[in-house]
């Protein structure tokens, strides 16, 4: 019987990008991180894809519609979750997909910080 062959298939990560695409993490805040967030990060993965968006939209309309302290705290969270998975994903974008995830966790962090002051 010959020996079987093995197949190369090419495996998506967490956030859908090819693992031969990112380069693997060589600084140890990079490596922590990613050891850190692997298991939210892959439950994120498995739900359906709208489930999050409509998480972080009903965050910003309750954020919305209370205002003062809550809404700015619920906004600093929403911010939080963006930064992370703007980092996450940091070494897969193209400069200009960059700019828009700090240019999104900025207004939002700017939304929540003018919330707060009243």
């Amino acid at each position: 019987m010959p020996p079987a062959r093995r197949t190369s298939k090419s495996t998506r990560g967490a956030l859908g990008a090819k693992n031969d695409a990112v380069p693997a993490a060589t600084g140890s805040t990079r490596a922590n991180a990613e050891r850190r967030f692997a298991v939210p990060i892959a439950y994120l993965a498995q739900l359906p894809r709208w489930l999050p968006f409509l998480v972080v939209v009903a965050l910003v309309l309750v954020a919305a519609f209370v205002g003062g302290v809550v809404g700015g705290v619920l906004l600093v969270v929403v911010a939080g979750l963006l930064a992370v998975l703007a980092y996450m994903s940091w070494p897969a974008l193209p400069p200009q997909g960059r700019l828009i995830r700090v240019a999104a966790v900025g207004m939002v962090v700017i939304a929540a910080v003018l919330m707060i002051r009243g």
